[in-house]
């Protein structure tokens, strides 16, 4: 919508419906075998090459703060909230969600969810540090990250009461 040039570097199993729209927003799109590359890794050698910014999916604070709007909004709309849950892949959204939501209403409660089979961050705050899992096999596959950002993590165990595990059904 600005006009800027953007390479988004998505897997090869993303879903149609995501790639017809970041077609649809006239982006390049660079694919990638979750299971063999690393997204970071094309990402830098693209920026390296074309002289691009690389913007982090979730574990970048601009992202993490634009993330975060959405609690802005639900507050604003819902002043007596008492309870937020949201989805964590890599953390960017509830981080931005839990820092605003603490920042507004100290005595909100905050949750992550994640899929069973994709619970790294569940895994990371029982054991007190970030934790890798194989890649998982799940329809949520924007939750499909092997482990919490190394930015987002400390945020997620300071704010958070839990991680609330999702069944596939």
């Amino acid at each position: 919508k600005a006009g800027a040039k953007a390479t988004v570097v998505m897997p090869l199993d993303a879903p149609q419906s995501k790639l017809e729209a970041t077609e649809a927003n006239a982006a390049t799109i660079v694919r990638y075998d979750r299971l063999k590359e690393i997204r970071e890794e094309i990402a830098r050698r693209i920026a390296e090459e074309t002289g691009a910014i690389t913007i982090p999916p979730y574990d970048h604070p601009w992202t993490i703060a634009g993330q975060g709007t959405a609690a802005l909004e639900l507050l604003e709309d819902i002043p007596d909230l008492d309870a937020m849950i949201a989805p964590i892949g890599g953390g960017g959204l509830m981080s931005g969600c839990a820092l605003i939501a603490h920042e507004i209403k100290p005595s909100i409660r905050l949750f992550g969810a994640e899929p069973e089979e994709a619970r790294d961050t569940w895994l990371s705050l029982q054991k007190g540090e970030r934790v890798e899992i194989p890649t998982p096999a799940t329809i949520a596959d924007g939750l499909r990250a092997t482990s919490p950002g190394a930015i987002t993590f400390p945020i997620l165990k300071k704010h958070l009461e839990g991680v609330l595990l999702v069944t596939e059904e």
